[in-house]
């Protein structure tokens, strides 16, 4: 009977071979860990290795034969998410979605991103972003929902004065159209100072961790198209931010260039940070500036 996780030198075997072998530890019997969570040691193990192809695929295999049913495990790999690396959350992503996916496993998959979304800090903001991308395309009535909720509980807790109680993680899930609505309330509890102290901060930080997070996706990213030939032009970002403001309603595109930097304005929906964090993680060679 193979051990319920991988051999020491596991790392240096074949793609095939770990496949395989990760098909014989599923064949065991689980031993859920303290919180009810089964195979969640080799999960871990699998994590830890430098390519993310094993754990994407050990991730699809338990999908497909429900695990992600249990409240305990989604809960689990929400937690997961918000430690892995920003490349292994969005290899894991496509391949949870790759068709095709048993019907059984849909709804669980889309409850275990939305507590994904939920459980991201700001710190990790390209992963919600990367998080966040998948439930939009796959799962957007409970996205949306989700995201209803949480301006709904910002609301809440600005009409009582509590500003304390908004998470700056809370902020990246808010849309930029809701801030004005959201202010008038912070202005009417008294409490506008400390609201816009806090937008202050989460912009700031925000800035801060998408100048360095994101770098490992989009390089990832640009290599898997360079590859494949798609980005032979190198001012084919310009191409991917003029989509985004087609995206937003804009009816006007303006680029500047100078010295320093380059500048691009639209007249469409503002953007928020999740939109300025998928266009740093977007399959593009370039981090927008």
């Amino acid at each position: 009977m193979p051990p319920p996780e991988p051999r020491a030198d596991f790392a240096l075997l074949p793609l095939e071979q770990q496949m395989a072998a990760l098909d014989r530890a599923l064949a065991t019997a689980p031993v859920p860990n303290r919180d009810g969570v089964e195979h969640a040691d080799l999960l871990a193990d699998v994590a830890r290795l430098r390519d993310h192809a094993p754990i994407a695929y050990l991730l699809r295999k338990l999908a497909d034969r429900g695990w992600l049913s249990l409240e305990a495990h989604r809960t689990h790999l929400a937690r997961a998410f918000a430690t892995w690396p920003d490349t292994a959350v969005d290899r894991v992503c496509r391949e949870l979605l790759s068709p095709p996916v048993p019907s059984r496993s849909w709804e669980p998959i889309g409850q275990a991103l939305v507590a994904a979304l939920a459980a991201m800090p700001v710190e990790r903001l390209s992963a919600l972003c990367l998080v966040d991308r998948t439930l939009k395309r796959h799962f957007p009535d409970r996205r949306n929902a989700w995201l209803a909720r949480v301006r709904a509980d910002c609301e809440k807790a600005l009409t009582a004065g509590r500003v304390a109680d908004i998470a700056l993680g809370t902020l990246a899930l808010v849309k930029a159209a809701a801030f004005p609505s959201l202010r008038e309330i912070a202005a009417s509890a008294g409490v506008l100072a400390e609201f816009d102290a806090l937008r202050q901060t989460f912009a700031a930080k925000a800035i801060a961790v998408l100048a360095d997070a994101p770098k490992a996706v989009s390089q990832a990213n640009a290599e898997e198209l360079l590859s494949r030939r798609v980005y032979t032009d190198p001012a084919h970002f310009l191409v991917e931010l003029l989509q985004n403001a087609e995206d937003a309603g804009a009816t006007t595109w303006k680029v500047t260039f100078d010295a320093r930097r380059i500048v691009v304005w639209h007249d469409g929906a503002p953007f928020d940070a999740r939109d300025v964090g998928r266009s740093a993680v977007a399959r593009s060679p370039r981090r927008p500036t």
